[in-house]
């Protein structure tokens, strides 16, 4: 079990192309400078404690086909460039996309495939 914040040195593995981090108990938010994982085509960081924003930084990233958020503390809205990610007319084809987006939830998220609960 991973617990703490992400480490900024994260960021710098910009060959990453696999990042998987669910079931643990991280914290603290996930840094603008995610956008430098350039390769990025998974991401998993489901069901941990991460909160703040889903940064927007998550749309320029041109490889990601699978982003999972549901079963943390995020809020806010998920950033209209993952949406457009997802449209017929864009290279890149986010597949699947989640958040805690159900009713009422602390995220708001028109696109996701599947909303979950937050913690």
């Amino acid at each position: 079990q991973l617990t703490g914040n992400l480490s900024i040195a994260l960021y710098d593995l910009v060959e990453l192309r696999e990042l998987d981090l669910n079931d643990n108990q991280l914290s603290g938010t996930i840094g603008t400078e995610i956008g430098r994982l350039s390769e990025l085509v998974y991401l998993q960081v489901d069901n941990n404690a991460f909160e703040g924003n889903i940064p927007v930084e998550f749309g320029g990233l041109n490889e990601l086909v699978w982003a999972v958020f549901h079963g943390n503390n995020f809020t806010g809205e998920m950033p209209l460039s993952v949406c457009e990610n997802r449209n017929e007319t864009s290279n890149q084809k986010i597949t699947i996309l989640t958040a805690d987006c159900l009713e009422d939830g602390p995220v708001v998220c028109s696109c996701c495939d599947y909303c979950g609960e937050p913690l």
